[in-house]
């Protein structure tokens, strides 16, 4: 009912105060908080660098620097650590095995010009 009045309550509050100010009280508090970085912070992150979540993927010429899931079960990390596949590299995998297309239909698609 108060919500709009809430949330500008809060963003006026808020609005001068540093965000690691804002982390700094959650943590005395031990409420548990985490920002929510965008790409390039978090590659730059000092605690994502420290748990080793940071990697770099080699794909031919160009290294990526990518975020890895940062779950550990078991002392297992499950990321995937590959270069993502060349645009219609799974094309015809896809259409002849998991869409079951005939031959016949994915050669008028290559016509057609619509795949490659």
């Amino acid at each position: 009912m108060y919500k709009k009045e809430l949330e500008s309550e809060i963003e006026a509050r808020l609005r001068n105060i540093k965000t690691e100010q804002v982390f700094r009280v959650l943590r005395e508090k031990r409420i548990p908080a985490a920002p929510l970085y965008t790409v390039d912070k978090l590659l730059e992150d000092p605690h994502a660098i420290s748990r080793a979540i940071i990697d770099v993927i080699r794909c031919e010429e160009n290294n990526i620097r990518t975020a890895l899931n940062p779950l550990v079960i078991d002392g297992v990390r499950y990321s995937r650590r590959e270069c993502a596949p060349k645009p219609g590299k799974d094309t015809e995998y896809v259409l002849r095995n998991l869409l079951n297309l005939k031959d016949e239909v994915i050669q008028e698609l290559r016509k057609r010009k619509v795949i490659e």
